[in-house]
């Protein structure tokens, strides 16, 4: 595989705010954080590995690696109280989160970038309060979304020939087995994008008044979502979420660039890097 050099990023400092990222498959093996410190944050909830800058200005969770106790953590089993806590407390104010998802449109393709406006998830989620404060109203108007999406419309050669999607709705199904085709026909009349773990964690993100904002990598088309009769397998997702990392981490890799708090940081980056 071809490494790049370290990138030195300058940005300016802004010492009141700290960055958070949560990341999914398409940041499994990502090389960028590598210089970041493991810690195991405590919460009332459980304990959460993340891994910090040591200008702590930056925290970064893998949601499927973030209990201490397992190496993988399937998504209808990610604590995600204690995922969201933990970027509180260690003092995190704006989070990013990465998704990999389906597409529930033929006309959303593979490879796509959509940054949604709204999500829908009927099923029970998890919540911190148990008082009148648990009645709040969901909205993914952010600045940390507004802020994201001049970030990625901005000319950029790195992401030259990727679709920037502004708006859509992320639905969460319950995982861990990928939808069946019926499933995936009463989805559709509410949602463009399927996953599994991100309508939860943004919930939570908004109980904390976290700015948060979510970015979604299109790395298949949903069971039975086709225009040329293409049948969905574990194979065919896997090789898309290999193609699409390179832009994920540049995307990453940006988002870091643009709202890390620190005056330099090293990053290092993989290109083609197996998960």
């Amino acid at each position: 595989m071809e490494t790049d050099k370290s990138l030195t990023i300058t940005v300016s400092p802004r010492s009141d705010e700290m960055l958070g990222i949560i990341g999914g498959s398409g940041l499994w093996n990502t090389p960028l954080f590598k210089e970041f410190q493991e810690e195991i944050v405590r919460t009332e909830h459980g304990r959460v590995k993340a891994h910090v800058n040591r200008e702590r200005t930056c925290a970064f969770i893998q949601r499927h690696n973030a209990d201490p106790d397992t190496s993988y953590t399937q998504p209808h089993l990610i604590n995600r109280r204690a995922l969201c806590g933990a970027l509180k407390k260690l003092g995190v104010t704006r989070v990013v989160c990465f998704s990999s998802v389906g597409s529930l449109k033929p006309d959303i393709h593979i490879g796509t970038v959509l940054i949604p406006n709204d999500y829908f998830a009927p099923w029970s989620l998890p919540g911190y309060h148990t008082d009148h404060k648990a009645h709040f109203i969901p909205s993914l108007d952010t600045p940390m979304r507004r802020q994201l999406l001049e970030l990625l419309h901005h000319d950029s050669e790195e992401l030259q020939g990727v679709t920037i999607r502004d708006g859509g709705c992320y639905t969460q199904s319950k995982g861990p087995r990928f939808e069946t085709k019926s499933e995936i026909r009463f989805y559709q009349d509410y949602g463009d994008v399927v996953g599994m773990t991100t309508a939860g964690e943004l919930t939570l993100l908004q109980e904390l008044n976290l700015d948060y904002a979510c970015i979604c990598m299109v790395d298949n088309m949903a069971h039975g979502v086709t225009a040329d009769g293409d049948t969905l397998t574990l194979k065919k997702f896997r090789d898309a979420q290999d193609t699409n990392q390179e832009v994920v981490e540049t995307i990453a890799k940006k988002v870091l660039e643009r709202f890390l708090t620190n005056d330099r940081t090293e990053l290092a980056t993989t290109r083609g890097s197996s998960r």
